[in-house]
């Protein structure tokens, strides 16, 4: 099947290809950089404190500033205590925001001892309860984004993947690394696929798409809904263009 539009709940992508959430790059600015590019189906903003939102505004937060050029548009939060969602949630409601992200993949160690990012991975019963009480608090898209955890364990990612699609998740976004991978090794996009085969809710594939023929090559091996495309678009905002123009010369199985 040739990669094409899908849908994230009433979200639709289209191209299926997505900016990543990148703290500190993921700003407006470089939004409409790549948007100037076009070929970008969906942005998310960067990693937004869920504990800091209530204090920033619209009008004049350089996080979240958004443009017509930059939608559709999915917020992330990082949060670790549930008591901080509904304000949270309610300030990125007032910015007009297309949908909502929960970030259980950051691996920075002041982030980690928190309790935030992928420590939520080792913690499912609170990961569930953020779940839960996010999906009670908006009707936006609601997505989460993970790694493969501290350990390379099927039955638990297989578990965790689960409750967030039981719980209101409306897609996965996977970087197939572990905690302590970082950057030292490949991607392990068989992962990907296996989640993508498990749950019903769309799956999104990250990690180590640095031109179109390694999205060409994502797509084909996991079929996953969209492809996410971070750290190699800051040095290129124009391959989203590149891929978007690949995949529309494919021929139709």
């Amino acid at each position: 099947m040739q990669p094409g539009p899908f849908y994230i709940k009433n979200l639709r992508v289209d191209p299926p290809l997505i900016m990543a959430p990148m703290s500190g790059l993921s700003h407006t600015v470089f939004r409409q950089l790549v948007a100037e590019y076009t070929g970008c189906g969906l942005f998310y903003s960067e990693m937004l404190s869920a504990r800091a939102l209530p204090l920033e505004s619209p009008d004049s937060s350089p996080w979240l500033r958004c443009t017509a050029q930059e939608r559709p548009i999915i917020y992330q939060i990082l949060v670790a205590n549930v008591d901080e969602l509904p304000t949270a949630i309610e300030k990125i409601e007032s910015c007009g925001a297309d949908g909502l992200d929960l970030n259980m993949g950051c691996t920075t160690a002041i982030i980690v001892k928190r309790g935030g990012g992928i420590a939520l991975m080792k913690d499912r019963r609170l990961a569930e309860a953020i779940v839960s009480t996010s999906r009670r608090a908006t009707n936006l898209p609601l997505t989460a984004k993970i790694r493969l955890g501290w350990t390379l364990n099927w039955d638990n990612l297989k578990e965790f993947c689960l409750m967030l699609q039981n719980s209101g998740v409306d897609a996965i976004s996977v970087h197939p690394r572990l905690k302590q991978d970082r950057l030292k090794r490949p991607a392990r996009w068989e992962y990907i696929g296996r989640i993508k085969e498990l749950v019903d809710i769309p799956v999104i594939g990250n990690g180590d798409i640095d031109s179109p023929e390694a999205a060409l090559e994502m797509f084909k091996q996991t079929a996953c809904d969209a492809v996410m495309i971070g750290r190699a678009a800051v040095c290129r905002p124009w391959l989203f263009r590149q891929v978007a123009a690949s995949l529309s010369t494919l021929p139709y199985d």
